[in-house]
């Protein structure tokens, strides 16, 4: 049966985490950190509907997002929502998302040996490949705003559904044929996320957000559009 709850607060610790057919309203997670325990299998989220959530020190490692709908995401203290080696399938993202960090990389486990850790980071990043390749779309961020900005490395660029007036597409090739880097970035960060995009990214492309942040909206849009005035993005 879905359940769902209205002006909740929620406080969790656990590892190998199952939960689906879930709707939460005006509700608060607090301390919330979904962990992958050794031989557990991946923290799986499912049919998941959240409005107007707030999060305070919350992180998720190795989960998978599938039929998930966030509107609105607001930051209680310092720390964004921290998003480890996760992956989305069919992810809707609306409103205003504070603050989020989808890190593609995995966090190493003290008590392994580094081959361990290296043989693990291996067959995640085949997971995460053979995961995507039978995915419609991954993430649908068409109607979100990101005032703090956000990093999509992690997520193929082709995968997201995006908003061309906000929002363009990066390839590997166009990247690759152009001198990018002496691009005006106007202290943007844009030139950090696709200078990480080109040394640790899996994929093929990525895609570019401006921030809503009243500050940097102006700038960042001009810097995406100097991007496809020099053939290196696209709108789509």
């Amino acid at each position: 049966m879905p359940t769902e709850v209205v002006g909740g607060r929620f406080f969790c610790k656990a590892s190998g985490v199952r939960l689906s057919d879930f709707t939460a309203v005006d509700c608060e997670f607090s301390g919330c950190v979904a962990r992958r325990g050794e031989g557990a299998p991946l923290n799986l989220f499912e049919r998941i509907d959240l409005e107007r959530a707030s999060q305070m020190n919350c992180s998720i490692y190795e989960g998978v997002f599938r039929d998930v709908s966030l509107r609105g995401l607001k930051r209680l203290g310092d720390a964004p929502l921290f998003l480890w080696g996760c992956v989305f399938e069919r992810v809707v993202l609306s409103g205003r998302i504070s603050a989020a960090k989808i890190n593609g990389s995995l966090l190493s486990r003290s008590k392994a040996t580094t081959e361990e850790n290296q043989r693990r980071r291996e067959a995640h990043d085949l997971f995460v490949k053979e995961f995507y390749a039978t995915s419609d779309w991954a993430l649908d961020i068409a109607q979100a705003e990101f005032p703090g900005g956000i990093s999509f490395e992690a997520i193929p660029g082709d995968k997201i559904k995006l908003d061309p007036e906000r929002h363009v597409l990066v390839t590997r090739n166009a990247l690759a044929a152009s001198n990018w880097q002496a691009l005006d970035f106007d202290g943007t960060a844009l030139n950090i996320g696709l200078g990480r995009f080109e040394r640790s990214s899996m994929f093929d492309s990525i895609v570019l957000a401006a921030r809503s942040d009243r500050k940097w909206f102006k700038r960042d849009l001009a810097v995406l559009a100097r991007l496809r005035d020099a053939g290196i993005a696209s709108l789509a």
